[in-house]
């Protein structure tokens, strides 16, 4: 995960619907740091980073855990790691796309901010 002018973005190749994927975004759309989200899941800050950069994947418990702090099915993150499901299953696909739609817009937004904050006289 890249950081531009001191906020957390998400890079194009990050953008899987991956688990680690999901967290990150809803979290990012949430307002919530890494240690907020840690805290509220009960995981450690290094273990969370670890889910959202792809390195580790979580447990069905934690899984659960971080669904529960994020507000958000449980089973939403189960379907983002269920690989075999990601070309097939039409709830997924539109998760998918609502994902994409978020990440983009979520994009714009910081860009736009960015140029507002850069212009100020």
């Amino acid at each position: 995960m890249a950081k531009r002018n001191g906020q957390e973005s998400v890079s194009p190749q990050e953008a899987q619907l991956t688990a680690g994927y999901a967290i990150r975004l809803l979290r990012m759309m949430r307002n919530k740091t890494l240690s907020d989200l840690a805290k509220d899941a009960k995981i450690s800050i290094a273990f969370l980073s670890l889910i959202e950069s792809g390195q580790r994947s979580p447990s069905v418990d934690c899984m659960e855990r971080v669904s529960l702090a994020l507000n958000i099915p449980k089973n939403l993150l189960l379907m983002c790691e269920s690989a075999e499901l990601q070309s097939t299953d039409p709830q997924l696909n539109k998760i998918r796309e609502i994902i994409t739609r978020h990440h983009s817009l979520l994009k714009e937004l910081r860009e736009t901010c960015s140029h507002r904050k850069n212009n100020r006289p």
